[in-house]
């Protein structure tokens, strides 16, 4: 009896010995792993779209100035009181036949025509004539603008200027310079010369021209900081804020005025 319970006690310690200990349990990570993802691509920004002045451009034009009227341009009107200072159709003072926009010098107001519409790069001309103070007033304040002009409230202001000083007969003011046209015996008084501006995309040239067939005179040049927003084109004529004032209603002639847009 004592042999059978050894025996079987001893059965029972061989049988635990060969059964494992169980192993306990990893640690749980309450947070999956996640799965590494690609970077996304940046995404797509579109270029700036340039602003775009809504305008109407003009076509090619001549002005003759043949008519009391004007095809294309307006002349503003003064503030107050009766307006002596436009004369269109009129007949030239130098120019026997020929019929001319005759402007008046106001002390008060300059005498003002804008084209009707907006212009952008070609060339432009106009054959001048200013009157001849030499004898009477050579230091009179006054000058003629022959210019490309706007303001805008959203792309600023602009302009590009030629200007004729009556107390400056033999020069010619572009870009805030005085310069002397290389054309013998030049004198913005005594003849009609043919005044120009080429506006391109990246450069602006004045020039004066003797006659229609004639050479162009460069008098300046300029490749930088050039207006790329339409504009519109004025001829004025007026009192300066310096100089003498004017004693007499001075008067301009101006034969036409030609517009010809680049094909660019």
């Amino acid at each position: 009896m004592k042999k059978s319970l050894v025996f079987a006690l001893s059965l029972l310690s061989a049988l635990s010995a060969c059964i494992e200990k169980p192993v306990p349990p990893e640690p749980v990570d309450d947070d999956p792993p996640t799965q590494e993802q690609e970077p996304e691509d940046p995404p797509v920004i579109d270029p700036e779209v340039p602003k775009v002045k809504d305008v109407t451009l003009m076509e090619e034009f001549s002005e003759e100035f043949s008519s009391f009227t004007s095809q294309f341009f307006d002349f503003e009107p003064k503030s107050s009181g009766e307006d002596f200072r436009y004369y269109s159709g009129f007949p030239s003072l130098s120019e026997s036949g020929n019929t001319i926009l005759m402007l008046r010098l106001d002390e008060a107001e300059k005498a003002v025509i804008r084209s009707k519409e907006f212009t952008y790069y070609g060339s432009y001309s106009a054959r001048i004539r200013i009157p001849d103070i030499s004898s009477v007033q050579p230091k009179v304040g006054a000058s003629v603008d022959f210019a490309l002009y706007d303001n805008d409230e959203e792309f600023g202001e602009d302009e590009i200027l030629l200007s004729l000083h009556l107390s400056e007969q033999n020069s010619v003011h572009v870009d805030g310079q005085a310069v002397t046209p290389d054309i013998s015996g030049f004198n913005a008084a005594t003849k009609y010369y043919i005044y120009g501006i080429d506006w391109e995309k990246e450069s602006i040239t004045w020039w004066v021209k003797t006659k229609v067939s004639g050479d162009k005179v460069v008098l300046a040049t300029l490749n930088e900081d050039v207006p790329d927003q339409p504009l519109r084109l004025e001829l004025r004529f007026g009192a300066l804020s310096y100089g003498a004032a004017p004693l007499y209603p001075y008067e301009l002639e101006t034969d036409w005025i030609k517009y010809t847009p680049s094909e660019q």
